[in-house]
């Protein structure tokens, strides 16, 4: 198959329509991102479309949302490659979701509505994962976010303020604490008057990612819930396996911790950003698995203690 040339051109930043119902609804950064832009130039190009018969704009964007306001707001010319979108409005939106949500900043609410958009369009779950370079688990997981209520929904998304400081420099303020991804998947279950009530407590509470947990599996517990998402048998032998597995991943993360730092993070610098924070959700939720086990383990050993005779 013979490959379509691409070219990047340079537009009037305030000719260029951008998408309407573009999948990023929240941008941040915006002051800083066109600093740099003045300082150092637009290091990489948006995709768009050309555009006939509509006289304010030349093209329609399809990547690049926060690089075109910056540009604006530098006043300088944006780049972007211009791309052919064959069909109707589904596809550029498919287009734009695949070249956003291989990156960085989007908020899990943002991608959970994008996905639910898709799906609406007859996307597949596994259509859905291949457009977006993630596993099918990933699609099942945001878009079970949307089971939440509204007001949990809101809890998952940052609250930052942006404002100046005396110096004159561009300062982001988080003002409070924001529900985390792995939480917000524990609440979806739920009805939504527990997940308003946890949800809440949670983010007013200066109560650990463990202790949130073992709170809301002892609330569900109690209102007959269940969080688990399946009712796998536990043996002996499974919880004996544990001390074996735990040893494994002692040891392979062990051999990270024993790497000098400069090759660590020169190891880590090649690892996308997304990647990276999934690689930091994935360990936040292993420790509070692995603390919550050893508390149920603890308790125990405390309790058959109890039972003990004690010595005459």
């Amino acid at each position: 198959m013979k490959k379509r040339e691409s070219r990047v051109e340079e537009f009037d930043p305030k000719r260029v329509r951008p998408l309407s119902d573009q999948p990023r609804t929240r941008f941040r950064g915006i002051k800083e991102l066109a600093a740099s832009i003045k300082e150092v130039g637009q290091q990489a190009p948006g995709s768009v479309i050309r555009l006939t018969g509509v006289p304010d704009f030349d093209v329609e964007l399809i990547d690049g949302e926060r690089r075109l306001r910056a540009c604006i707001v530098a006043g300088v010319p944006f780049r972007a490659e211009v791309r052919e979108v064959a069909g109707p409005k589904e596809n550029q939106f498919t287009a734009s979701f695949a070249a956003n949500f291989g990156r960085q900043d989007h908020d899990v609410i943002e991608i959970a509505m994008a996905l639910s958009r898709l799906q609406k369009m007859g996307k597949t779950i596994e259509q859905m994962a291949r457009i977006a370079g993630r596993s099918t688990a990933w699609v099942v997981q945001h878009l079970s976010l949307l089971n939440l209520h509204p007001d949990v929904q809101a809890l998952l998304i940052p609250a930052d303020t942006e404002s100046t400081d005396e110096n004159g420099w561009h300062v982001v303020t988080k003002t409070r604490k924001h529900l985390t991804f792995s939480l917000a998947l524990m609440l979806t279950s739920l009805t939504h008057e527990l997940q308003n009530s946890l949800a809440t407590r949670i983010v007013l509470s200066e109560e650990s990612m463990a202790s949130a947990r073992r709170l809301i599996m002892r609330e569900s517990r109690d209102a007959g819930i269940s969080t688990q998402k399946t009712g796998k048998r536990v043996s002996r032998r499974r919880l004996l396996s544990v001390q074996k597995i735990v040893g494994v991943v002692e040891a392979q993360i062990g051999i990270f911790l024993d790497t000098p730092v400069a090759d660590l993070r020169a190891i880590i610098n090649e690892i996308d950003d997304t990647s990276k924070q999934a690689t930091v959700d994935a360990l936040y939720g292993l420790t509070d698995d692995l603390v919550s086990l050893a508390d149920i383990l603890e308790s125990q050993i405390k309790s058959n203690e109890k039972k003990k005779p004690k010595a005459a």
